[in-house]
């Protein structure tokens, strides 16, 4: 590795906040790493040590031990010990629990996960005889993993009503090749480019319309003609990637939750639309934040914005997504970039954002969107009119005009016609990093022993997918 790719690397680093305690000789070691909640890290380095920074809270997010167990803020990284040397590939961490997937198909995981409340540190879960997982990626409160033999099993609860379940496999009759979670549901994409969701769907996060007595664990096609290659969810949206380079969304579409960049007001988009950008689309990324951050990367190596802004804005001096969503919630497609990166663009880093709690999901909970009202009414949303439009595409030029008395007036002009203009002339998005700092808080007792969860035989099938049901009038 030569000495310049190793500044580089650096360099990018360092671009994030949470890594300011880390020193230089550490982070040019670094080959993963996953950023999650309230400024959080967890990353492995060329030896396959695992460490974590940052936020770690009371369910023990970083996985540490000893006289960092469950203390609030590791403003220094601190080996995770039973991750470490395992062959970790791939980490997720969600609002209450962690897991990771290793080299050779064993799955670990940590956190807020079993039924008794007890605050565990990572520890091997043991399904089957030569059972291997190659993904795992987690919501609020459950995770996800997938098998090498593509199946779908589930640790958790979609919701704080009900009992965690414990690997529960999802009935499904497709080939499901990869995963991503928002905060409550979870999206499948198949080997035919279909994709398939299940979990709570009041937002239309799930891309078709979903009713309170439907089962969260019966997944459904989404409501997506073209076929596609890519899929990634947000806190409560998702976002599919089609093989012709175009970006389909659903779910909350608002300035808290962050704009999907679709031509439309609506609060919740139900059936999918497409993603107003002039560009051919070869990869895309989403985050968990307050808003969610989107991106995309184009075919000519341009990367587009938007979450913040109402529609995807170009990012001049920003060569990959990862860039992008720095000090953001990195997600799975991300974090399989194995350092160092190519890239020797020196640019500003985007704003700092913190993912929220979410809510908590109850059973009495009906959708605004079914019942026929527009959540848009009201002072609780708003329609998108009070977004900042020096993000968005079409801007043009500032004015000047005079009012009867003489006195200059300048005012922005932005383009209403809907067109998308030339790349070229979109903005550019240029964000400061706010620090981040915690207070350490006192430690809790140092668990002794590494505890083993099995489960002895096969879990029953969940009910087989089927479409989406008009419910009865």
């Amino acid at each position: 590795m030569s000495t310049e790719s190793v500044d580089d690397a650096v360099s990018l680093l360092r671009g994030w906040d949470i890594l300011d305690g880390c020193e230089d000789l550490l982070l040019s070691q670094v080959r993963y790493i996953h950023a999650f909640s309230d400024m959080g890290a967890l990353f492995v380095t060329m030896d396959d040590q695992v460490y974590g920074v940052g936020q770690n809270g009371e369910h023990n997010l970083l996985g540490v031990e000893g006289e960092n167990y469950l203390r609030e803020v590791l403003e220094e990284p601190s080996r995770v010990e039973r991750l470490s040397g395992r062959g970790v590939i791939g980490i997720s961490v969600g609002m209450w629990l962690g897991a990771a997937v290793t080299e050779d198909g064993s799955l670990y995981r940590w956190g807020f996960t079993s039924e008794d409340s007890t605050i565990l540190l990572p520890e091997l879960v043991t399904l089957y005889s030569g059972t291997k997982f190659t993904q795992v990626t987690c919501g609020a409160a459950f995770f996800a993993a997938l098998t090498d033999k593509n199946q779908v099993y589930m640790w958790g609860s979609m919701n704080m009503c009900t009992e965690p379940t414990d690997a529960r496999l999802l009935s499904l009759t497709h080939t499901i090749t990869s995963l991503s979670c928002g905060w409550w549901h979870v999206a499948m994409l198949t080997d035919k480019g279909q994709v398939y969701t299940c979990g709570y769907g009041e937002d239309g996060q799930l891309g078709y319309p979903w009713y309170e007595y439907d089962d969260i664990y019966s997944a459904k096609k989404m409501d997506i003609r073209p076929v596609c290659k890519q899929v990634v969810c947000g806190s409560i949206s998702t976002l599919c990637l089609s093989t012709y380079g175009e970006i389909w969304a659903c779910g909350e579409n608002d300035i808290w939750q962050g704009s999907l960049g679709v031509d439309s007001e609506e609060y919740c988009i139900i059936t999918p639309k497409k993603v107003r950008i002039d560009a051919t689309i070869k990869e895309i990324a989403a985050t968990w934040g307050s808003p969610n951050i989107y991106a995309a990367l184009s075919t000519e190596g341009r990367i587009y914005c938007w979450g913040e802004s109402r529609y995807p804005a170009l990012l001049k001096n920003i060569s990959s997504l990862i860039e992008a969503c720095r000090n953001e919630r990195t997600s799975f497609e991300l974090d399989k970039m194995v350092f160092p990166l190519e890239s020797k663009t020196t640019v500003k880093p985007l704003v700092l954002q913190t993912s929220p709690e979410p809510p908590v999901i109850t059973d009495s909970q009906e959708n605004p969107c079914e019942r026929g009202e527009d959540p848009c009414d009201g002072d609780e949303h708003d329609n998108g009119d009070d977004l900042d439009h020096t993000l968005i595409e079409g801007e043009i030029p500032e004015s000047q005009n005079q009012d009867l008395n003489g006195e200059d007036n300048q005012e922005k002009t932005i383009q209403q016609n809907g067109s998308t203009p030339p790349e070229e002339d979109a903005p550019d998005i240029e964000r400061d990093v706010n620090e981040n700092a915690g207070d350490e808080v006192e430690e809790s007792t140092d668990p002794t022993s590494e505890p083993a969860t099995e489960t002895s035989e096969p879990p029953p099938e969940t009910t087989s997918e089927s479409a989406s049901e008009t419910p009865p009038e």
